[in-house]
């Protein structure tokens, strides 16, 4: 998903979050035409005009994650060490000797 359509998602969920439908439905009027062939805005718009407003931020919710998820990977795809990266190292980092030294200084 391009940046402009994500755009459009992350403004239409911030429209739902405040509860201002009147905008967010004229937000809609304006860009509908730019992603009529979008079949995640065909479903979103779908449930907005049956009035499911959780339902509309859910799929928001997911089309945004979906495409941060995609930029990851893509940014890492020429990376071998995308391949090999586990939970604790996207979170303590690649070297643990760190947290060894510590673990040593406190006992």
């Amino acid at each position: 998903m391009d940046d402009i359509k994500l755009d459009y998602l992350e403004r239409m969920k911030a429209l739902l979050v405040k509860d201002d439908i009147t905008s967010l439905t004229k937000y809609i009027a304006r860009i509908k035409k730019k992603v009529d062939n979008d079949p995640t805005f065909q479903e979103i718009f779908a449930e907005m005009e049956n009035k499911n407003f959780d339902l509309a931020t859910n799929i928001i919710e997911e089309a945004i994650y979906e495409n941060s998820e995609n930029e990851f990977k893509e940014e890492y795809a020429d990376d071998e060490s995308y391949e090999n990266i586990n939970e604790d190292d996207m979170y303590l980092g690649s070297d643990h000797s760190q947290s060894n030294e510590f673990d040593e200084d406190y006992h």
